[in-house]
């Protein structure tokens, strides 16, 4: 098969050349490069290709946006669990919306029943670097990678399979790395059934956490323990624990103590090294009680321009790239061309009939096409707008929901720290503003503290004690209340709109259907044409403007 390269009109004969554009035909594997998916979808090229799909370069053939498609494999295509987890990945994605987890724009089932998912592709940079990065840079993307997991888990979705493989790095409109957490296909939600048989393993064993290679268990604090192994190889260079099969990496990881970062990195922070320690720890409840306090703890290692929420540009402008409404315009040309031809040829009115019928016919074709094509464009912007509204309520209960949930790692960690001891992670300003308090007032060493030292340690105590009792066990699961109400909101708001969604799109698939049918047919017609007229001397002039429009 023979494929455009512009225009991506394929063609299974020996043509040369495409007849719409002129350019080169190239030879191709893929049998799906040069098709369209759910009537909008131009598969342009290969991206890559795994066990279980490959993922298309495409274009969107309505709007000027570079996107990238993945589709399984045919040979999975009546298995019902695959399926299944690709649904599972487009709804677990695209609720979650956030800066740091990779936008799902459509998900579906192709014309010969083969599931797809379409997200943000082309902006996106390879996968994260295997080189060492510099503490920065490690710190600047540790800070991101939590974002996005806070996101997801304030959300109860749990990735389960955090690596580095699953971490994009693209860049931002000014230039900025940007990370996009990629491939939430084993993800689980917490209203998820299970869909992997007992005992069966999926996921990476070198960054699986304890408690999944021994019971499953799935857990945020699960994809926590993964974060650390992302952690200590970009800081290290290398994974915590080294084996070369399942069995070895579970003993490692249930075991085995890694060696401490400094010890490769002297340049690691210290606090830095702790937290990847405590993110390593075997047991969940000695991590950090959630990702926000991941977030927090790096970012007090960032500069502050990390704390900016960086977002990447979709729409992507290019010059010289094949647009479906400028090929129409120079379709109305060539039948112009061609009608000219005619009366040129035989001024007489008695042109063949075949070639009168052929001429007609593509006449029709291209007003035909032309109307699917606005209708194609009107339908696709109530999607447009429909997916607009769905995104802000995304973006509003997002906010929402993290608002909720920062208050409730605090409150977690503050309960924590109660049980152990253990200074408070929010009453550290406080304690260290009366500390400093006292020292002003009673001198840094005093022999005997002043009245006034002493009422600034009662005033000390009480503001802790009440900081402690805004933060008991009964406003921890206020918070948890409030977080499960806002995403059953979240739930409640995308089924809605899913149901809302479905007739359009099957429209537009089948109006996709009908404009690739007619726009090959129009390509035999005019093929047709050509062939015939060619060889009349009195028409070369003609032809020349016809072969400018192509």
């Amino acid at each position: 098969m023979r494929v455009c390269p512009r225009c991506n009109l394929r063609y299974q004969d020996g043509t040369e050349s495409c007849f719409v554009d002129g350019a080169e035909l190239e030879d191709v594997q893929d049998a799906r490069i040069g098709t369209v998916v759910a009537g909008r979808y131009l598969l342009e090229s290969v991206l890559g290709s795994g066990g279980m799909a490959t993922v298309y370069r495409a274009r969107h053939q309505l709007v000027d946006r570079l996107l990238a498609v993945k589709i399984l494999h045919e040979n999975f295509a009546d298995d019902g669990k695959l399926k299944e987890r690709l649904s599972r990945e487009a709804k677990s994605t695209a609720s979650i919306a956030h800066p740091n987890i990779v936008e799902i724009y459509d998900f579906g089932t192709t014309e010969d029943g083969v599931p797809y998912l379409v997200m943000e592709g082309d902006p996106l940079g390879g996968l994260l670097d295997r080189r060492t990065l510099a503490i920065t840079e490690v710190v600047a993307l540790g800070v991101q990678i939590a974002r996005g997991l806070a996101r997801a888990h304030d959300l109860g979705v749990v990735h389960r399979d955090i690596k580095p493989e699953n971490i994009f790095v693209c860049h931002s409109d000014d230039g900025h790395p940007v990370v996009k957490l990629v491939d939430f296909g084993i993800a689980v939600a917490s209203t998820d059934e299970r869909l992997t048989a007992t005992g069966q393993l999926i996921g990476s064993p070198e960054f699986m956490s304890p408690e999944r290679l021994l019971h499953g268990d799935s857990a945020p604090t699960s994809d926590l323990y993964s974060l650390g192994c992302v952690l200590y190889r970009m800081v290290t260079g290398r994974l915590p624990f080294v084996s070369n099969n399942v069995a070895g990496f579970l003993i490692a990881h249930i075991e085995e103590t890694p060696e401490d970062p400094r010890e490769s990195r002297a340049e690691c922070p210290e606090e830095l090294a702790c937290l990847i320690s405590e993110l390593l720890a075997k047991a969940p409840e000695d991590r950090p009680v959630d990702a926000h306090e991941v977030v927090t703890r790096l970012s007090r290692l960032a500069s502050p321009d990390v704390a900016r929420v960086r977002k990447v540009s979709t729409l992507v402008r290019r010059g010289n790239h094949f647009d479906e409404a400028t090929h129409l315009d120079a379709w109305v040309e060539r039948v112009q061309t061609f009608d000219e031809m005619l009366l040129m040829a035989w001024p007489a009115d008695d042109a063949p009939n075949v070639l009168e019928e052929r001429l007609a016919e593509l006449r029709a074709g291209v007003g035909r096409l032309m109307a699917l094509r606005r209708q194609a464009v009107k339908i696709n912007a109530a999607l447009s707008r429909r997916e607009e509204e769905l995104q802000v309520d995304r973006e509003r209960l997002g906010r929402a929901v993290h608002g909720v949930a920062e208050e409730l790692s605090r409150s977690r960690s503050a309960q924590r720290a109660s049980v152990s001891g253990e200074p408070v992670e929010g009453a550290q300003a406080v304690v260290e503003a009366a500390l400093a308090n006292v020292e002003r007032l009673v001198g840094a060493a005093p022999r005997k503290p002043s009245q006034a030292g002493l009422d600034a340690i009662d005033a000390l105590r009480d503001e802790y004690a009440g900081w402690l009792a805004a933060h008991h066990p009964g406003g921890a699961e206020d918070l948890e209340f409030q977080l499960e109400a806002l995403r059953a909101q979240l739930a409640q708001r995308e089924e809605a709109v899913a149901k809302q969604r479905a007739q359009e799109e099957s429209r537009l698939t089948a109006n996709g259907h009908e404009r690739q049918e007619l726009l090959e047919r129009l390509v035999t017609l005019g093929t047709e044409l050509y062939g015939r007229l060619r060889p009349l001397p009195i028409l070369s002039g003609l032809f020349e403007r016809l072969d400018r429009t192509g």
